[in-house]
């Protein structure tokens, strides 16, 4: 027996929800559930999309005996790229005999002499007209000595520690690729609850 009265109800011990009755409980969960998922994406979603993920590029260049190979870090930024886009860098440019690591503790990124860099996703180029790149160390020589610059058109590197250098005329534009794209942690974890959420449905209509 059920009784009601002023938005109380009694139920008896006996009452049991008829199926028509657990249908809508069990659409409204489901209902819940959605909600709860879709919350949880719009929360990853908006620091994703607020705070770009860092991107590491690997470089891989040789011209005769001089090679440069490293990697560069940007902050994440998609489109047109400064020298303050820069993060991080760790270079080592070797003449067959004796390699130099170059990072920001004993050169720099050129802020005047790096023009026209585009990043995507998967590389970095020189655009098209006067664009350049370029890594120095810092004096004692009038403006430093270049370690990497790259123009429209051409490619040089040096040592300046070693004292050699090599030039060549550039045939592509793009001087850094990304190697692999790890997953990111958060992605599995959020991966893993929605696994778990579709688990639990699952069981439920069984």
């Amino acid at each position: 027996m059920v009784l009601s009265g002023h938005g109380l109800l009694l139920r008896s011990p006996g009452f049991h929800p008829s199926p028509f009755a657990r249908g809508i409980r069990n659409e409204g969960q489901d209902m819940r559930l959605k909600f709860l998922s879709l919350l949880a994406v719009a929360l990853f979603a908006g620091p994703m999309a607020a705070h770009a993920a860092p991107i590491v590029y690997s470089v891989n260049d040789s011209i005769g005996g001089v090679s440069i190979s490293g990697t560069l870090t940007t902050d994440g930024t998609i489109g047109a790229v400064t020298s303050a886009n820069f993060t991080d860098f760790s270079l080592t440019v070797t003449n067959g005999v004796t390699p130099t690591l170059f990072t920001p503790t004993n050169a720099f990124i050129d802020s005047l002499n790096t023009i026209g860099v585009v990043a995507t996703a998967t590389e970095l180029s020189l655009s098209t007209g006067n664009a350049q790149f370029q890594v120095l160390t810092p004096p004692p020589g009038p403006g430093g000595f270049y370690v990497w610059l790259l123009r429209t058109g051409s490619d040089q590197i040096q040592n300046p520690i070693g004292g050699y250098s090599a030039f060549e005329r550039r045939t592509t534009s793009t001087f850094a690729r990304v190697a692999s794209v790890p997953e990111p942690g958060s992605l599995t974890l959020l991966g893993l609850a929605f696994a778990a959420l579709g688990g639990r449905r699952s069981r439920r209509t069984a």
